[in-house]
């Protein structure tokens, strides 16, 4: 862990704060209520194999619950979205280390590969706002 996360240094020269974004005269647009249907498909579609977080649930678990959790994922999807905040557990992270293929020496630290595994209910959302992003992208 020290290799991938070293301590970071002690205090010392003090950066001055960045200069704070003005808020432009056009408002950002609205994002479209999360229907039903793409709470379905954040939730069924995506591979199985995926690895669960910190959480341990895994998509095939969330495809059993589905019918009972449907509608409290779809309102806990928009409350996030509608308050611009992401539940603090959904950002933790399980952090699995990896070898990368064909290196010669193992003892260093550049013939690993930290992976970030979120927890299974986050990538939902993170589904839905892609989705959302490529149709504003080409519209």
């Amino acid at each position: 862990m020290e290799t991938f996360f070293p301590t970071p240094p002690g205090p010392g020269v003090i950066e001055t704060p960045p200069k704070p974004i003005l808020p432009t005269t056009r408002a950002p647009a609205r994002l479209p209520p999360i229907t039903g249907r793409e709470g379905y498909t954040a939730v069924l579609m995506p591979d199985q194999d995926k690895a669960p977080g910190t959480d341990e649930v895994t998509f095939q678990a969330w495809r059993h619950m589905f019918l009972a959790t449907k509608t409290w994922i779809k309102n806990i999807y928009q409350a996030s979205l509608d308050l611009k905040c992401l539940p603090t557990t959904w950002k933790m992270a399980k952090i699995v280390v990896i070898q990368k293929p064909n290196k010669l020496d193992y003892s260093l630290p550049k013939a690993y590969r930290p992976i970030s595994l979120l927890m299974t209910i986050s990538k939902g959302l993170e589904a839905i706002v892609a989705r959302w992003l490529s149709c504003l992208a080409e519209q």
